[in-house]
């Protein structure tokens, strides 16, 4: 299971948190299904994304692909 943020509005990375998290959510869907779940890991938190700008159409060409 996956939560996001945007802007500095991070997911929780603690149970009770995640629980919280998914309460509130529009629908209650993903909190019915995790509720009385036992999680296979520990959580975690992902902060490092970057958005990045790859110019691979200015790469050499090396080849015609088939």
């Amino acid at each position: 299971m996956t939560l996001s943020g945007l802007a500095g509005d991070y997911p929780p990375t603690d149970e009770e948190g995640i629980l919280d998290r998914a309460h509130g959510l529009p629908t209650q869907r993903l909190y019915q299904a995790i509720k009385d779940a036992q999680p296979a890991t520990e959580p975690y938190g992902q902060r490092g994304a970057d958005n990045r700008l790859r110019h691979y159409d200015k790469l050499p060409q090396y080849g015609v692909y088939a």
